[in-house]
């Protein structure tokens, strides 16, 4: 059984509130009129998927598996953080605020984790 109150134990943890600070920071930024923003959103979305997929079946699978699948995995994640970059470069390019790239900060355990919170996040609304 996974214990949430022991992951926020550790020291690169990214809380459900903190992920939705940082999510409403770079969300309210993006304007989803606006095709690149769309076609960046859901390109993002796309990633996160697979992603956050990997993340889930992880804890399924047998060592073999595992060792089958990191390097995909481990590539799919820096696609993740490559999307969150660019969402990053465009809106200071804009000159629109995107202080939540700094607030998540560059560890890849925290991007990951951000990213599966996006997840949590987008599903849950989609009820």
């Amino acid at each position: 059984m996974v214990n949430y109150n022991s992951y926020l134990k550790s020291s690169d943890s990214l809380s459900f509130k903190e992920a939705t600070e940082i999510y409403e920071k770079m969300t309210t930024q993006m304007d989803m009129s606006d095709v690149d923003d769309a076609e960046l959103w859901n390109d993002l979305l796309n990633v996160i998927k697979e992603y956050s997929d990997y993340r889930f079946n992880w804890y399924g699978w047998d060592m073999q598996k595992r060792n089958e699948m990191d390097k995909s995995r481990s590539m799919c994640h820096d696609d993740v953080i490559t999307h969150f970059n660019m969402i990053s470069r465009v809106q200071e390019n804009q000159g629109k605020d995107n202080s939540w790239r700094k607030q998540l900060g560059d560890a890849r355990k925290r991007i990951g984790d951000f990213a599966c919170y996006i997840m949590y996040i987008v599903t849950i609304n989609m009820r």
